[in-house]
């Protein structure tokens, strides 16, 4: 990939519901000041009605011609965010076609040879990773996080940086209280089982699982759905798998941690 030049504007942006509380509240983020942050138009996105393409988060069109795939993450950005932008470049130099066609239809020229830059933009950064000449951003809120378990979402200002310019976070996102329904079925009908809930759940997330939380708790590997999670009146938490398997205990847990990583690593 050849060198990426352009000017990354880090001014604080209004947003209604911050902290965000999904990667598609990240994407829409993105989508909605792209051009004022990084000088692209997004043409597709992975959102529900974005004219998604190979499953990228979001593809935008620099005025040069030159295509960027951005690759968000709520959290952690590591290994498994790097191979997929890694994938979608491939896929995207291999069969240029639907590209060229989206980005004609927004007034811009694809590329006759394209060379996608590749942009991660996360919270917190692994930094055993070799990230190469991906460009690395990072957001940051202009609020600190309350000391509760759960974050109200509430009105406030969002920015993107450069992550060589300030010391990268170490600590984990808090959960955000679209979850909370989840918490309450978790201390209603299982509370010795919550802390280990979570802790898988954040597991899965740290592998790069999307989650949608709901009476009953979902796990995709990009569109795929590799395990369920619902608690049971009776005090257990039942997962879906490869099979049904209840967490009645947390010595459980080892057993679902397995069964979990096993099923994420053969979802595509």
């Amino acid at each position: 990939m050849s060198k990426v030049r352009f000017r990354l504007d880090s001014t604080p942006r209004k947003v209604d519901r911050l902290p965000f509380a999904s990667e598609s509240e990240l994407q829409q983020f993105v989508e909605d000041h792209s051009t004022e942050l990084l000088g692209v138009k997004v043409i597709a996105s992975a959102r529900k009605g974005g004219n998604m393409v190979s499953k990228i988060d979001l593809l935008a069109i620099h005025p040069s011609g030159r295509p960027w795939i951005i690759e968000c993450k709520l959290d952690l950005v590591g290994h498994g965010a790097l191979n997929q932008l890694q994938r979608y470049r491939r896929t995207l130099q291999t069969r240029p076609g639907d590209v060229k066609i989206l980005a004609e239809r927004h007034g811009l020229t694809l590329q006759s040879k394209p060379d996608p830059v590749l942009v991660l933009i996360g919270y917190r950064y692994d930094q055993t990773v070799e990230y190469g000449d991906t460009l690395c951003l990072a957001y940051r809120y202009d609020f600190e996080f309350t000391s509760e378990e759960f974050q109200h979402q509430q009105d406030g200002h969002v920015s993107l940086h450069h992550i060589k310019d300030f010391s990268i976070q170490s600590q984990r996102l808090p959960k955000v209280c679209k979850d909370i329904a989840t918490h309450k079925r978790l201390i209603q009908s299982a509370p010795e089982l919550a802390e280990s809930f979570w802790k898988l759940d954040a597991e899965l997330q740290d592998l790069g699982a999307k989650v949608t939380y709901g009476k009953i708790v979902r796990y995709r590997r990009d569109d795929d759905i590799f395990a369920n999670a619902f608690v049971c009146p009776s005090g257990a938490i039942r997962w879906q798998i490869s099979s049904l398997v209840n967490q009645e205990r947390d010595s459980d847990v080892a057993k679902v941690r397995k069964l979990l990583k096993k099923a994420y690593r053969q979802a595509r």
